[in-house]
């Protein structure tokens, strides 16, 4: 294991903090150290290959290592493996914000750090970063992956799962781990893996059906919205489907509807994140011209269960400010609106607001929401918003308050 290892210059390589020289002993001690050796050697490796999101050339000489360990180390792969998944996301981002496959991607990176050579000295060539570095890790990635297929094999859940997170993340490779995917979502509920698992098929569908290979998953994910299916696998399904363009309405207001069970099954699972209700939300904007109300009422309640579990929930009132407006824009929308031009409904949901929203994190003000409420044009505290939020008495409405 780690052979090779000495044969690269990495003091010539970079990594965040400067000269790779490091990255050797991290990798050493994350294959052959003691579980607490290996556990900082691994958060070191975050912070200096994987800095932030960012790669460097120091990232791309690890990542053959960092596969090795996954196959030669079970009781380390699944942190290996994660880490893999980590390094090519954000190549996949940036694939799908281009338009672009795989290869294509390769070829523009490469083109971009070429014309920034021409024009002038890349700062790349100084700090390890670029585009061309960019690609050239996710190609390290993809060519990995086909050695740590033989993993499925394997009947630890968390390696499961980390591996399938990893599959999502190389498009160019579904062909050989789709059937992968829907063997890790069960044949029937009776039969069906780890849920853990499943949640992580889940995504890793919905990645690899936003790209633009595009395989064919649709099908996968709706046989996974029936009855038969907890309330957490529906869900994830249907915000995968809004995800690849196959939104459907009704298992999204179910699980709304279902708000509470969902954060609970989600938050048991490690990390714990709690993260579906807000996914849900999102997924609904784009119903909310054709069904505002209905999504309004629902979000309403869904409000104080998010602020009771501690669910950030910016991208809930978003959605609600959405559907109220029926789809319409939100900038400014409330900018120059009187008190008694509020509707029923908007009241009640801005007054939700108010109580629910999240004006503070922990005992200072949530600047990030208070600024998302001055884009609407509404108050930015719960108590100007709570007062706007009230029924002007008989004389303001005579005098159209």
């Amino acid at each position: 294991m780690l052979e090779g290892l000495d044969q690269i210059d990495w003091a010539a390589l970079r990594h965040a903090y400067g000269p790779a020289a490091d990255v050797p002993g991290d990798l050493r001690a994350l294959a052959l150290g003691g579980e607490r050796q290996a556990a900082k050697a691994l958060e070191r490796l975050y912070s200096n290959i994987y800095h932030q999101g960012t790669r460097y050339t120091a990232t791309v000489a690890a990542v053959p290592f960092i596969a090795e360990m996954a196959l030669a180390r079970r009781d380390r792969a699944a942190r290996c493996l994660t880490l893999l998944a980590a390094i090519a996301q954000p190549s996949v981002r940036q694939m799908l914000d281009m338009g672009l496959a795989s290869q294509g991607y390769y070829q523009e990176m490469a083109g971009q750090a070429r014309a920034r050579r021409d024009c002038e000295r890349a700062e790349g060539e100084t700090y390890g970063i670029g585009p061309d570095v960019d690609a050239d890790v996710h190609a390290a990635v993809a060519r990995a992956l086909p050695a740590l297929l033989p993993l499925f094999r394997q009947s630890d859940p968390a390696v499961t799962a980390a591996l399938i997170e990893l599959t999502g993340q190389v498009p160019q490779a579904a062909g050989a781990t789709l059937p992968h995917l829907r063997a890790a979502l069960g044949a029937t509920p009776d039969t069906a893996s780890d849920e853990g698992v499943t949640l992580a098929a889940i995504r890793a569908l919905g990645q690899l059906g936003q790209t633009i290979e595009r395989p064919e998953v649709t099908p996968d994910l709706t046989a996974l919205l029936t009855p038969d299916h907890s309330a957490l696998i529906r869900a994830r399904a249907a915000v995968a489907l809004c995800d690849i363009g196959q939104g459907q309405f009704e298992p999204l207001t179910e699980a709304l509807t279902a708000a509470a069970t969902i954060y609970d099954q989600d938050a048991a699972r490690p990390p714990g994140h709690g993260w579906t209700i807000p996914q849900v939300a999102r997924a609904l904007r784009p119903f909310c011209a054709a069904h505002g109300p209905e999504i309004a009422h629902r979000l309403i309640k869904v409000l104080p269960i998010a602020a009771e579990r501690g669910v950030t929930s910016t991208a809930i009132v978003d959605t609600l400010i959405t559907a109220l407006l029926d789809g319409a824009p939100t900038q400014n929308a409330f900018t120059g609106r009187r008190r008694s031009k509020l509707g029923d409904l908007d009241r009640k949901a801005l007054g939700a607001i108010a109580e629910h929203g999240p004006w503070r994190i922990a005992d200072r003000v949530y600047g990030n929401f208070t600024g998302q409420m001055r884009g609407y044009g509404l108050p930015d505290t719960a108590e100007g918003l709570a007062h706007f939020a009230r029924k002007p008495g008989f004389f303001k409405r005579l005098a159209g308050a």
